[in-house]
């Protein structure tokens, strides 16, 4: 849709400003800014900006710390999610060895059996409320 047809219909703000940070540098940049002061002020920053090596180089490094900071936040998601699936494993893990030593005890299995069977040892087992 062209430009023209957002001022007459009122629609600005956040469609305007999309257009500004898809291609500060288009045409249709130099008509909304008739309307829309701030993209002015905004192109006109960006024009100072994007000339100036100091700048392009401080923009390059905060960019490449913000890529750094994203990565490894998703890598310690990932390692959270990892430790999170192990513990959850392992706890599932316990809890059936100790629901098998429960079924055993309740059919009068030696508790020295019962836990060579399952791993759990005899004290553990005792802490448990088992005889």
């Amino acid at each position: 849709m062209h430009w023209s047809f957002y001022v007459r219909t009122n629609i600005s703000g956040v469609v305007w400003w999309i257009e500004f940070l898809n291609n500060p540098l288009s045409d249709n940049i130099k008509e909304i800014v008739k309307f829309e002061p701030s993209i002015g002020e905004a192109v006109d920053m960006f024009n100072t900006v994007s000339k100036d090596p100091k700048t392009q180089e401080l923009m390059r490094m905060r960019e490449e710390g913000e890529r750094n900071y994203i990565s490894a936040m998703l890598c310690a998601e990932q390692r959270g999610i990892q430790l999170g699936k192990q513990e959850g494993i392992q706890l599932g893990e316990r809890r059936s060895r100790i629901e098998t030593a429960r079924t055993m005890i309740a059919e009068n299995i030696p508790i020295e059996t019962v836990a060579k069977c399952t791993g759990l040892s005899v004290s553990e087992l005792r802490e448990l409320g088992m005889p």
